[in-house]
């Protein structure tokens, strides 16, 4: 990654990604060795004048790099703070805010995610992780156990088997582990994929194989009865045109 493009690399913040850009930036401050100027104040009047300056310097640095990773609504409403603490609390207040109507929402999205039919389980997983880690911010305490449910409720019915198989092992919700779950979860997904490939190989292997031996005798069997129906049916023809007895035709 180029470190003066660093900030390019990261997507401009939005309402769905909040959570993955907050830690994108601090690993870019952090490779930066700016981190601090996300939490600390300005130099007292009483410090040097070249503190000062240098200060400001790796400030406006900081200011750049999260300031071009904002939208131009998101750069309006922090264009007037003086830095890059200003910035990212100002940030901070826009995603964060602590409204009942936020947690609502953000709980009614965790308990009723599922898995769309285009996503992985890393994904869903991930999905999962990420709502939980909104709520989090929330001062919104999501378990492990919650977790692993969320995720366990989000799958399709083809994964019942291992719920059930789950539910035989780890009766008790607070055992379920969030890890543990994933993990199995990966694994019956690799399972599926599979038993989906060998079904389709299968169908294409019978499509195109040759005929065997049992098909080729009921063939056979099916050729000449038909053989022998049609030499019926020839025979019967035959004898419908020979004149009865007694019977002339006129030429």
């Amino acid at each position: 990654m180029d470190s003066d493009n660093s900030s390019a690399k990261i997507e401009k913040l939005n309402n769905s990604n909040y959570h993955f850009w907050k830690i994108r930036i601090e690993h870019v401050l952090a490779l930066k060795d700016l981190e601090e100027f996300l939490v600390d104040d300005p130099p007292g009047d009483d410090a040097r004048t070249t503190d000062i300056t240098q200060w400001t310097r790796k400030d406006k640095k900081a200011q750049a790099i999260i300031g071009l990773t904002l939208s131009d609504d998101l750069l309006e409403n922090v264009r007037e703070v003086k830095t890059a603490k200003e910035m990212w609390h100002t940030i901070k207040n826009v995603f964060e805010r602590h409204t009942l109507l936020n947690k609502l929402a953000a709980r009614r999205k965790f308990y009723t995610a599922t898995k769309e039919e285009s996503e992985s389980i890393l994904q869903f997983a991930n999905r999962i992780r990420h709502i939980s880690a909104t709520l989090a911010t929330m001062n919104v305490t999501i378990s492990e156990s919650e977790k692993a449910m969320a995720l366990l409720n989000g799958l399709p019915d083809e994964y019942r088997a291992l719920i059930s198989a789950l539910d035989a092992v780890d009766s008790d919700e607070s055992e379920l582990n969030w890890e543990h779950v994933k993990s199995r979860v990966l694994q019956e997904e690799q399972r599926i994929v599979m038993r989906i490939k060998t079904a389709q190989k299968k169908s294409e292997t019978a499509a195109f194989s040759p005929i065997r031996p049992v098909n080729r005798f009921i063939l056979l069997v099916l050729l000449v009865i038909y053989g022998i129906v049609l030499i019926a049916i020839t025979a019967i023809g035959q004898d419908t045109l020979k004149p009865s007895a007694g019977q002339n035709y006129l030429i």
